[in-house]
């Protein structure tokens, strides 16, 4: 008999299950999961679709015009936008301008006096007491706005459908009472309130609309309904009594048995008066405004006309949460008429994008079905992102490219050919898109672009052809990520074509600046090393990989062209957190790649250095500079807090790798406990310098050591000798205190093409403002001291998921003469030449993640998302323990046991927060939880990781994610929080489930901290909007729109060099990095960090520090503009007078401590504000417009 397959989660099954959450989502927090509870409140109990009772003096009718309505509401902080507004200003309709993205809102639900989201609420819920006014008032009509060309006979004829519910009070029975003790009350408690859910349904309401316009209304049908429901309610014998004074306490007696309840009810309960009757008024009403060109704007509303209760009532906030209808859903469906777009969405036109927007929510989202008419009201937000995947033009096994690569690269270059034909004789000839003209050269724009991408491969492939050992070391870079790949045996073709297409870029440097491909073709690329690369693909995507393998294949190269030590790549991350995630990755990478340098120089071998791998990141992580005696103090903790690889890339045990101190070496080891094997790892500042890593992982920051360390200038060539025992160095002395190996034993060395081969820049849209500013001083400078010790700079590549704008920032920041983007676009918007999006068995596209959002008219974004938390984990506990449950709604799982395997990426969830304070906030929420989320069940757990956890714990918790036990184990990692510092490169397979307490302000931090979610699995996102943002309005109103235009969104990252600020702070540590970094490393001398020494050099008659300070800077170069470059040349002529007279006239020992203003310790080392504090009506105004943000 046939061994049975293991079950392998499938798409079709992971889809279900999103599904199924997002349905379990909006049954808890719209309340449909009881009809009754006690001792609760109805905006506890209803999240969703909450409309509240009408303000007392704003009962006039409905102003149609949304955006005004929208604006206007957001300034006042009244809820009376739409129906039961007052008059407002109006716009043009149907035209939104191209500044509100971030200002176009819907109707606020705030009051005055609202707290401040971190202050409101408790854990979990909101806040308790009789006055609700102070938190939150929901709004007092749902609906939405569309545009409709009438029929013929000019008329428009709607049908409109409305669900809704009411709360009532209610007596309770026994079991209910009874209920109340098991949690925790004791007998003499106050006798139960019960609150009964009543849903109510309106159907089939016709509306017939003239073209002339006007307001409609059902005519009394939704209040007949209503005023049905509320007389039956009332008409029951439980209903809630009009106590004279407290509600009556229960004594032990009372609860012996139901009977003896119902005794305690019949004497003192029900001879009571009932409660007065809710005066709850609610009605449908359709406004039509006709347009000049024939068309007609309708708005579809759901009104609320209870009126609230009068100021000052006692207990007013309770009164006001029964007047709510809650869990309203509205539908509208055309019998007459066409729809027709009602705005186009303010982004900037592009022919691959369709800005149309068919219908507008007021206080939801909103659906459109364009086949049938329909529009309706969704108070949870869903849009589905599609799958993207590479595109199988051509296999890219690693086996053949290691074997005989130009069979896959001719075959690669030939379908890019076909299709650039393709483009220009069926698109650009023969228009199949219909574009119009402007939008047609557009379209040639990017065509150029994609014949510019086939040149570039034409040239790496030509490189491959005109130097052997290129080829070799590219063949050798197939073979190790042949042995690293798990599950995948082959590139993704964007990757390999990126990394040929820089392969130029490697070739240049040994003078190797043209050959031919295909044959008898020339191609030049001496220019490679002019132009800065970025790429630019999907999160999740691969980049990582990408650039790993060009840095393999760089590492390789170098040794086969003499390169016999050094470094070759500098991996620069601008996030301790990426640097973490990628440290693995690169150690696997060095690895394998040592291997193939054994392989491909075999004898020869023993003559260069090993790769190894570099940790080059602050001391908050690991230490600077380390000594014997330092070493010898080391407990096993500080090991632990060091240990930078957890998992050995030898025999691939994971977390077997410890840190280990050798202290006569001066050393901090990594050793694997399993096979005792010793990692290539150097994570100390001493230790990058003294061994000079082949490849090199570390944060941006680091660059602003080249101030204030001499040895900095190792790196790029002042080596001068190698110490035996502790490595290379320059000067007299070695760079360990206090070594006793004598000088004569030093070995001389000279550097080959010393400057790294390649600078690459991950996450390229986080260096903005003032960080870009201050890290293009340095990176400019660095690339100065490269050219000048080593002969040429290195190759500038860069990485990004979320860009715009790439142009001038990579100019900003690194000098080029210019920027270029790959991939570039292909002329459908969903895919080019490398990628296309996913499809099913049915050739439908896959759902990569689900986006959904409400509003909660109770809870502040930070508690809403922990309820959400709350509610996925107790439907994850249920799921676990009744799998046949799961096996109802899934279809390829067919056993119970294969439920654990599928829910395994769906058991542990992030909950994204906006800052630490609420991070805390819902850190404290679970933990108050914890026993109570599964009942019966373990508790649950969970980690808190922000700027303040140190690497050892975010490690630790990366580790529990990646290696779970079992679900049932008491350890298991249920919940991450988190703050920004996990939204980028992070790539964890088993988060699927994420939470947000709102829409990042920035969009591209929204793509970025979204897609830690369904990475390789279907994920699902719950994003909670805030009540007060305009933006948040606005996005919720225009839900799918926003999420299908996300990259559209993405604004130009704001960097500039020229910045007056920026140069004074970093003049210093330029001119420092000058002295150690040109000047020491030229002159061999350690001397030059003297104070003194550094002022004999500026006294020198034939130095031109001036001159070298403009060329650190990049000016003259031709790169900037002319009059940028005058001012600020004349901005750092005076700093640098600053800067001599600080190092001639102290008494410093040491020039770094000599010059004024100090150096910078890290590049985002800004000096503290000063406090200040606004006047009390200021202040209000700033509270107010801090609210109207994100």
């Amino acid at each position: 008999m046939a061994e049975k397959k293991a079950y392998s989660p499938t798409y079709a099954d992971e889809l279900s299950l999103s599904h199924h959450f997002v349905r379990v989502l909006e049954h808890k927090l719209a309340g449909r999961d009881s009809t009754r509870r006690t001792n609760t409140h109805p905006l506890d109990w209803c999240h969703l679709g909450v409309i509240g009772p009408m303000k007392l003096p704003q009962a006039g009718p409905v102003q149609l015009d949304a955006e005004a309505l929208e604006a206007e509401a957001a300034e006042s902080g009244a809820d009376a936008k739409g129906p039961g507004g007052t008059d407002q200003p109006k716009t043009k309709p149907g035209v939104v301008p191209a500044k509100a993205v971030a200002a176009l809102a819907g109707a606020t639900t705030a009051d005055e006096g609202v707290k401040d989201d971190d202050n409101a609420g408790g854990s979990g819920t909101p806040d308790r007491g009789d006055d609700r006014e102070g938190t939150r008032r929901p709004p007092s009509a749902i609906g939405f706005e569309m545009l409709v060309q009438p029929a013929p006979d000019g008329t428009v004829e709607l049908n409109l459908d409305v669900q809704f519910c009411i709360f009532t009070k209610h007596l309770p029975t026994f079991a209910e009472q009874t209920g109340v003790l098991d949690d925790g009350a004791s007998v003499g408690a106050p006798l139960a309130e019960v609150v009964q859910r009543w849903p109510l349904a309106v159907q089939g309401v016709k509306v017939r609309l003239p073209a002339s316009g006007g307001i409609f209304t059902d005519h009394g049908a939704l209040q007949a309904v209503l005023d049905q429901q509320v007389d039956q309610a009332l008409a029951r014998e439980d209903v809630e009594r009009k106590f004279p004074g407290t509600r009556p306490k229960l004594e032990k007696a009372d609860l012996d048995s139901a009977g003896a309840f119902d005794a305690f009810l019949a004497s003192q309960v029900r001879v009571l008066p009932p409660q007065d009757r809710p005066a709850l008024r609610g009605a449908l009403e359709v406004r039509a405004t006709p347009r000049p060109d024939g068309k007609v704007r309708i708005g579809c509303y759901f009104k609320n006309e209870t009126l609230e209760t009068p100021p000052l009532t006692r207990g007013k906030g309770m009164l006001d949460a029964f007047k709510v209808l809650s869990d309203v859903r509205l539908q509208a469906t055309l019998n007459q008429g066409e729809l027709h777009p009602i705005e186009i969405l303010p982004v900037p036109q592009d022919y691959q994008y369709d800005r149309r927007v068919w219908a507008v929510g007021h206080n939801t989202s909103v659906v459109v079905d364009r086949e049938t008419g329909t529009v309706r009201s969704a108070a949870l937000a869903v849009f589905e992102q599609p799958r993207i995947m590479t595109r199988d033009v051509v296999p890219t096994r690693f086996a053949d490219l290691a074997r005989e690569p130009f069979q896959t690269l001719d075959a690669i270059y030939a379908a890019m050919c076909s299709y650039r034909d393709d483009w220009h004789t069926r698109v650009l000839e023969g228009n199949a898109l219909n574009l119009d003209s402007a939008a047609l050269a557009e379209c040639r724009n990017d065509y150029t672009g994609f014949v510019d991408e086939i040149r570039r491969f034409a040239c790496g492939v030509a490189a491959l052809k005109a130097d052997p050992r290129l080829l070799s070391a590219f063949q050798a870079s197939n073979r190790v990520f042949a042995r690293l790949a798990k599950g995948y045996d082959s590139w993704r073709l964007f990757q390999l074509v990126y990394i040929v297409t820089l392969l130029p870029s490697l070739a240049v440097r040994e003078n190797l600046t043209k050959g031919q491909y295909p044959d008898g073709e020339v191609r030049e690329w001496a220019d490679a090393l002019d132009w800065g690369d970025v790429l630019w693909f999907r999160t999740g995507g691969g980049k990582t990989e990408a650039y790993l393998g060009l840095s393999c294949c760089a590492m390789l190269y170098d040794r086969l062209r003499n390169k016999r030590f050094g470094m070759t790549a500098w991996l620069r991350f601008p996030l301790r957190m990426l640097s973490i995630q990628q440290l693995q990755r690169a150690m696997r990478v060095v690895w394998e790649a040592e291997v193939e340098r054994k392989h491909l120089l075999g004898d020869e071998a023993a003559n260069s250095a090993p790769f190894r791998l570099g940790y080059f990141v602050g001391s908050t992580t690991t230490p600077n500079r380390i000594s014997g005696q330092y070493l010898s103090n080391f407990t096993e903790e500080d090991l632990e807090r060091v240990r930078a690889v957890p998992d050995c890339p030898a025999c691939e045990g994971q977390g077997t790798v410890r840190a280990a101190a050798d202290v006569a070496g001066v050393r901090l080891r990594h050793v694997c406990q399993a096979c005792k094997a010793e990692l290539p790892l150097d994570v100390t500042d001493d230790e990058v310098y003294r061994n000079l890593p082949t490849l090199v992982v570390g944060t941006i920051d680091k660059m602003a050591s080249v101030g204030l360390q001499p040895k900095f200038g190792l790196l790029w060539g002042g080596v001068k000798w190698k110490c035996p025992q502790h490595g290379y160095g320059f000067g007299d002395y070695c760079t360990v205190w206090g070594c006793t190996v004598d000088r004569k034993q030093r070995r001389t060395v000279k550097p080959y093409d010393a400057a790294p081969s390649l600078h690459i820049q991950d996450e390229l849209h986080l260096l903005q403002e003032e960080l870009g500013a201050f890290a293009g001083h340095y990176e400019t400078l660095i690339r100065h001291c490269e050219r000048t010790v080593g002969g040429l700079p290195s190759k500038v590549i860069a990485a990004t998921a979320t860009i715009e704008g790439f142009e001038n920032q990579v100019r900003h920041l690194y000098g080029v003469k210019d920027a270029r983007r790959f991939p570039g676009r292909g002329y459908d918007r969903m895919s080019n030449f490398y990628a296309e999006p996913d499809r099913d068995t049915e050739g439908q596209p896959k759902t990569a993640r689900i986006f959904v959002a409400f509003k909660s008219p109770s809870l502040s974004p930070a508690d809403a998302s922990a309820f959400c938390t709350q509610i996925l984990q107790t439907e994850i506990g249920l799921l676990f323990s009744r799998p046949q449950d799961v096996l109802a709604f899934v279809q390829d799982a067919r056993e119970t046991e294969d439920v654990p395997v599928l829910l395994r990426h769906y058991s542990t969830t992030l909950n994204y927060v906006s800052s630490l304070a609420k991070g805390s906030r819902v850190r404290q929420t679970l933990e108050e939880v914890a026993a109570k989320v599964r009942p019966g069940q373990r508790e649950l757990n969970g980690e808190y990781l922000s700027s303040r956890s140190s690497s050892a714990e975010v490690a630790h918790t990366v580790h529990r994610v990646e290696t779970p036990p079992e679900w049932t184990d008491p350890s298991f990692l249920d919940v991450i929080v988190a703050t920004n510092m996990i939204s980028h490169g992070v790539d964890l397979e088993r988060v699927n489930l994420m939470t947000m307490d709102g829409v990042p302000e920035a969009t591209a931090e929204y793509i970025q901290a979204s897609s830690r979610s369904g990475r390789r699995h279907v994920g699902l996102v719950v994003v909670v909007l805030s009540n007060y943002s305009l933006r948040a309005n606005s996005i919720y109103h225009r839900f799918i729109e926003y999420h299908q235009h996300l990259d559209r969104m993405v604004t130009p990252v704001p960097v500039n060099r020229f910045a007056k600020y920026a140069a004074q702070r970093t003049l210093p540590g330029v001119f420092l990095g000058l002295v150690y970094g040109v000047h020491a490393a030229l002159r061999n001398s350690s001397k030059l960090n003297l104070r003194a020494e550094v002022a004999t050099l500026l006294a020198d008659p034939n130095a031109n520090f001036l001159a070298e300070v403009k060329q650190a800077y990049c000016l003259h170069d031709g790169v900037y503009d002319e009059r940028l470059e005058k001012a600020l040349g004349e901005v750092l002529a005076h700093q640098l007078d600053i800067v001599r007279m600080s190092i001639t006239n102290r008494n410093d020992q040491y020039a770094s401590a000599a010059v004024r203003p100090k150096p910078m310790m890290s590049l985002r080392d800004v000096e503290a504000g000063v406090p200040f504090f606004p006047e009390p009506m200021d202040g209000r105004l700033l509270t107010f417009v801090h609210k109207s943000k994100d």
